[in-house]
């Protein structure tokens, strides 16, 4: 009965699902510190879905020093009206010129353009290799309350402002480079 009762609401397109991971389509260097970006074109979405693209938005930043914070958004997202969101997860692929020289700081939803929620704070080294670097989860919201609708609420995951901030530290002697290839956003729903 209750196997019957499962396949009857997987038929009707409920339970959970999610969007699959979406490549940001605008980066946007937000001038906050001294260490801006160059190329972030090329760690836009490209029509390479989910593969390595071999181009990289770039920043050489200084010994001890934070990258200028980047705003990755326009993800294209088609939730349901009215689904339920139930996790957020995201993905940076990038690497840095030396090998754990610089670190990952709390990456936080952007709801319309501004950052929300808790971060999701795993503050670990970045590789030298082309590396995915996953935070957040299934059912993890990270500190939002997102929604599913039409676009227009500031608070839909639907709405072109939704996204994730990102930044970066130096925390070793003499600088480093680091190399973004792409932004992924996986969203978590039950219709």
């Amino acid at each position: 009965m209750i196997a019957g009762i499962i396949a009857s609401i997987l038929a009707a397109g409920g339970g959970p699902t999610d969007t699959g991971w979406v490549a940001s389509q605008s980066i946007v260097d937000q001038s906050d510190v001294s260490e801006a970006w160059s190329n972030l074109a090329n760690a836009e979405d490209n029509g390479a879905g989910n593969q390595p693209t071999g181009t990289f938005a770039t920043n050489a930043v200084g010994d001890g020093s934070f990258t200028n914070t980047i705003y990755c958004t326009d993800f294209a997202f088609a939730v349901p009206s009215g689904a339920t969101i139930d996790g957020i997860e995201i993905r940076q692929r990038l690497k840095s010129a030396g090998s754990n020289d610089v670190v990952r700081t709390p990456a936080y939803v952007l709801l319309n353009s501004v950052e929300s929620g808790t971060g999701a704070y795993d503050n670990g080294s970045i590789s030298g290799t082309v590396t995915d670097y996953d935070s957040g989860g299934a059912s993890s919201l990270l500190g939002t309350s997102p929604t599913a609708g039409d676009g227009t609420a500031s608070t839909d995951v639907n709405n072109s402002g939704f996204g994730v901030a990102l930044q970066y530290l130096e925390d070793d002697e003499g600088g480093s480079t680091v190399s973004l290839d792409a932004v992924f956003i996986k969203v978590h729903y039950t219709t």
